[in-house]
């Protein structure tokens, strides 16, 4: 029998990563491509934008692919500082995987196999997002 859990976060190792710069548009991006650690057998694409807007961000979950997809929305000075931290931290250890956790305004029903139940297609808010630099 699965006991049924609420889940208020995704948690995920960025596998591959690139930044996408475009000079003459100022819409720079960073592409992240994660692999779940909270959600059994899932995978998150996750866009952040250097573009300030008043939510922080979504998730969409399509209940017809076990991808999901997201979209953070940064100040410049954020989206910056997010650079640079990134930056000093492929220069002291590039062998471990960053971390990001998403913080969601509505739980998600998952079992204890790490199973996702849902049944239609859902858009969440992202009401915050941690990123976890591993230094040692």
């Amino acid at each position: 029998m699965s006991e049924w859990l609420q889940v208020k976060n995704l948690e995920m190792l960025v596998s591959k990563s690139e930044l996408n710069l475009d000079i003459n548009r100022n819409s720079d991006i960073l592409l992240f491509s994660c692999d779940l650690l909270n959600i059994a057998r899932g995978r998150c694409d996750l866009v952040i934008k250097n573009n300030y807007s008043s939510s922080i961000g979504h998730i969409n979950i399509s209940i017809n692919k076990p991808v999901m997809e997201g979209e953070v929305n940064f100040s410049k000075e954020k989206f910056e500082n997010v650079l640079n931290s990134i930056n000093k931290f492929l220069n002291i250890n590039n062998s471990k995987k960053l971390k990001i956790i998403l913080f969601l305004d509505k739980a998600l029903a998952v079992n204890n196999h790490g199973v996702l139940s849902i049944d239609q297609n859902i858009k969440l808010e992202i009401v915050n997002l941690k990123l976890i630099l591993p230094i040692i």
